[in-house]
């Protein structure tokens, strides 16, 4: 999934809960699930992301973090352009 967050926007603190991957994959102990997001533009100053109290700026197109449901996060874009990144959802230990 490609995502993109408009300039202004803000998503607050949460945590994911999968559901839709569940249904999809019929995989219900969610602590087998992460999340990958690959940047796929370079940062810009206004540009925030935030995870299990971890800061992320200045990235480059290709960067990724990774996380698990019990992660809370957010991000925000307080900049002049959007902000771009794929989502990608899977089983990391199997």
């Amino acid at each position: 999934q490609v995502n993109r967050l408009d300039p202004g926007n803000v998503l607050p603190k949460h945590k994911d809960v999968y559901k839709f991957y569940n249904e999809l994959t019929g995989i219900n102990d969610n602590s087998e699930i992460s999340r990958v997001m690959v940047m796929l533009d370079d940062w810009q100053s206004g540009q925030y992301i935030e995870i299990a109290d971890f800061g992320f700026t200045n990235w480059k197109a290709g960067d990724w973090i990774s996380f698990k449901l019990s992660d809370l996060h957010m991000t925000a874009n307080l900049g002049h352009s959007n902000r771009y990144m794929m989502i990608l959802t899977g089983i990391t230990n199997r």
